[in-house]
């Protein structure tokens, strides 16, 4: 543990100051997430497991976090992070079904 004390002043933290840099984020997390994937089992093998997956995963996550968990009340910074989650959520299934087909 480090040192404590009172903040005086504001604090502000920005950790992802442009898009590129939360997308090279995104990309990262997507690719650790695939050895968790395939011990799992999630590695979209057939047709229909890859189009649930890649296709409405990230539709069905954009709609349950922007509209159900009122992302929409962050205006454009959270219809921005919604979308950008969910693409995060679709690039994590073909990273994993790529890595069984070279196993």
């Amino acid at each position: 543990t480090g040192p404590t004390g009172e903040l005086h002043g504001d604090l502000i933290h920005y950790q992802y100051p442009t898009l590129p840099l939360y997308q090279e984020h995104m990309r990262r997390y997507a690719n650790a997430s695939v050895p968790l994937m395939l011990r799992r089992g999630k590695t979209s093998a057939n047709p229909i497991a890859y189009f649930t997956n890649t296709i409405l995963n990230p539709i069905f996550t954009f709609v349950y976090n922007y509209v159900l968990h009122l992302g929409f009340l962050d205006g454009r910074e959270g219809l921005q992070f919604h979308i950008h989650h969910s693409i995060y959520v679709r690039w994590k299934y073909p990273a994993a079904h790529a890595a069984a087909q070279n196993k």
